[in-house]
């Protein structure tokens, strides 16, 4: 599918470059790691360490099979389940207060934090967001780079105003995409209105998570 495969490409380019960047064997902290599907090209940059984050434990589970199946070198590795928009499960609070890291999660630090195609979730509030950026920046080394991927959000909202008609929808049966209001006033009653929580909901073929349409952010 061609858009699997472009997504693909530009993850691959983010990562080698930033790869080169940091170094020999970066330290990688994988934020909405899903099941794992950019374990293989971290693979390549033969990382010294790499932690996944991801809240849901059935991905968490396909991206630990992922990485042991047997065309795809072993690192050391760590995988945690947790919301990354939650500021009571930042990456900081699980390694340093977790019995299971004790006597080595404070020292884990990272030279390259990745979110791929996942950003867009974590703007459903200012909290969410402000725990996102606190997983980002909380054990990212000075110097270190984040990379990360997400929509344009101008570009879907002028494509599906244009073509979706009065539902507000666009797509065939590989991909959809529905806006969940007509409006985005900037105003209400007088008074600034939230840049956080404006819903779209998307669906792609064989993608992350259950084949339906799930709501973004």
């Amino acid at each position: 599918m061609f858009l699997r495969g472009f997504n693909n490409w530009i993850k691959s380019l983010l990562i080698n470059k930033y790869s080169a960047l940091a170094g020999r064997n970066p330290s990688v902290f994988d934020i909405c790691a899903g099941k794992g599907g950019d374990i293989k090209k971290w693979q390549r940059q033969y990382p010294s360490h790499y932690v996944a984050l991801e809240y849901q434990q059935t991905l968490i589970d396909k991206a630990i099979e992922r990485l042991k199946s047997r065309d795809i070198p072993k690192y050391p590795s760590i995988f945690i389940v947790a919301d990354a928009g939650d500021k009571n499960t930042t990456i900081d609070h699980v390694l340093r207060d977790h019995e299971e890291f004790k006597g080595f999660g404070r020292n884990i630090v990272f030279d390259i934090v990745s979110c791929q195609f996942s950003m867009h979730y974590l703007f459903e509030t200012e909290d969410k967001l402000r725990a996102f950026l606190k997983n980002v920046t909380c054990r990212l080394e000075p110097g270190g780079y984040f990379i990360g991927t997400t929509v344009d959000a101008e570009r879907v909202i002028a494509t599906v105003r244009e073509r979706g008609g009065p539902e507000m929808a666009i797509g065939n049966k590989y991909f959809s995409i529905r806006i969940g209001q007509n409006a985005y006033p900037k105003e209400a009653e007088g008074k600034p209105t939230s840049p956080y929580g404006l819903k779209f909901y998307f669906y792609l073929k064989d993608a992350v998570g259950i084949e339906r349409m799930t709501e973004g952010r």
